[in-house]
Formats: structure tokens, C-alpha cells, sequence
């Protein structure tokens, strides 16, 4: 499917017409995200690397904003998150180890004195985590 505008002169000229290293971002986000796939969005990338079409430009920025608006309303548990330098995670209250990286990960106790939460499956070892934290502010405390 290829985009044609009711609007007259929304193709721009020459001179006007974005450099294609302007459209390569959008491009890489659409593949980064997986938009590349949707007939939709796909179609838009074709004309726009055929010409330049302002409502194909419009189409596809307003997908990206959309799957934004989608992932800060309902983020995904379980996101890749792999900390490299000790600082993200450090903290005296040891937690465990960072998967792939083998970094401590830990937490500072004035972390402890608002709230705790601790979510997970039945089995999944909360009660294991607040015995370890207890454990070590325990034994903080007689040092």
C-alpha cells in the first residue's frame, strides 16, 4: 500500500527533502522494535524511502510514541536489565548476584526504613530474602 495525500503539495521538493541519513534512525527503531513487520508501518517506510510523505513520517512517529506511552503504562516485569559497574547495584545488605555478570547486588539499609516489598510466585523465595536481609542487619548490628 502506498500512501497518497488528499493534501496538495505535502510530497516536498528536492531542496526540502530530508537526507536519507534522516530517515536511517527511524528505520532502525522501526526494526528495533519490531514495527518493521506491520504492513502498515511498513508500507510507510517504503514510500518514504521512494519520497518524502509527511503523513508517512507522521504515521510512523506516532506508532513509536504510542509503544512508548504503552511500555511506561505497563512495563514488562521481567525487561532485561544487566548492570555493568559495581556502583548500579552496590549497597552492604547483599541480595545476590547479577545474572551474566556476576556482580553483587545489594541494597544500603536506609533503604529499609520507609518500605519493603517483596512480590514473587509461591515458592519463589521471599521469605528467603527477608531472612537473608534480617540476617545481615542482625549481624551489622552486633559489629
Amino acid at each position: 500500500m502506498i500512501f497518497k495525500s488528499t493534501r496538495k503539495n505535502t510530497t516536498a521538493s528536492w531542496p526540502d527533502q530530508p537526507k536519507v541519513k534522516d530517515f536511517s534512525d527511524l528505520w532502525l527503531e522501526c526494526a528495533r522494535r519490531g514495527l518493521s513487520s506491520e504492513p502498515l508501518i511498513h508500507s510507510a517506510l517504503q514510500q518514504l524511502s521512494v519520497s518524502y510523505d509527511f503523513q508517512c513520517e507522521q504515521l510512523i512517529k506516532n506508532r513509536i510514541r504510542s509503544m512508548d506511552v504503552q511500555d511506561m503504562l505497563n512495563p514488562d516485569p521481567f525487561r532485561s536489565s544487566n548492570p555493568t559497574r559495581p556502583g548500579d547495584i552496590n549497597g552492604p545488605i547483599c541480595l545476590g548476584k547479577v545474572k551474566h555478570s556476576s556482580l553483587m547486588w545489594g541494597i544500603h539499609p536506609a533503604a529499609l526504613t520507609e518500605h519493603l516489598c517483596c512480590l514473587g510466585r509461591t515458592g519463589g523465595g521471599k521469605t528467603t530474602v527477608i531472612k537473608s536481609i534480617l540476617g545481615q542487619l542482625l549481624k551489622r548490628k552486633t559489629e
